[in-house]
């Protein structure tokens, strides 16, 4: 299967919820988890977007970023 690259001059977003549907292999809480660490990282921060108490929305390409970050610095 190849991927294809999001673009970077658009912002793909989704909802909290709705991330497992894109990153397949993304468990619901293992996914609530990790958008609460990003939202708490402030190189990160920017990434998640909380219009109300109950809507989370995530830029997908930031989160990427994000867990390229977390991957890299795992072992340290």
């Amino acid at each position: 299967m190849e991927l294809t690259p999001i673009p970077q001059d658009v912002a793909f977003a989704t909802t909290t919820q709705k991330l497992p549907d894109v990153i397949l292999g993304l468990g619901k809480q293992q996914a609530a988890k990790y958008v609460s660490e990003m939202y708490q990282d402030p190189e990160f921060s920017d990434g998640v977007i909380k219009p109300t108490q109950k809507t989370t929305i995530v830029i997908i390409s930031r989160f990427i970023d994000f867990l390229r970050k977390k991957d890299s610095t795992k072992f340290k």
